[in-house]
């Protein structure tokens, strides 16, 4: 198991975990933004369990209209 973390800025905010908990407020309203928390999650936990070594890399892209802000989730793997 890998440990994930996350930056946090001078005042102890983490942008990654500000959108996560907007999703989860939205997503009691919006299925798009329930989906998304979910597929962010997902991601990150395939990241955790696997690190490198999973067996595909993927690519998840989100908008957030409300925010005007594009956020993009890399998990690349390597070939062995």
């Amino acid at each position: 198991m890998f440990h994930i973390a996350f930056y946090r800025d001078q005042d102890g905010n983490s942008e990654i975990v500000d959108f996560l908990d907007e999703l989860q407020k939205k997503g009691e309203t919006s299925k798009t933004d329930r989906v998304n928390r979910i597929k962010i999650l997902a991601y990150l936990q395939a990241l955790k369990e696997y690190g490198t070594h999973c067996k595909q890399s993927s690519k998840l892209h989100i908008f957030s209209p409300q925010s005007a802000q594009f956020y993009v989730i890399d998990l690349r793997c390597s070939r062995r």
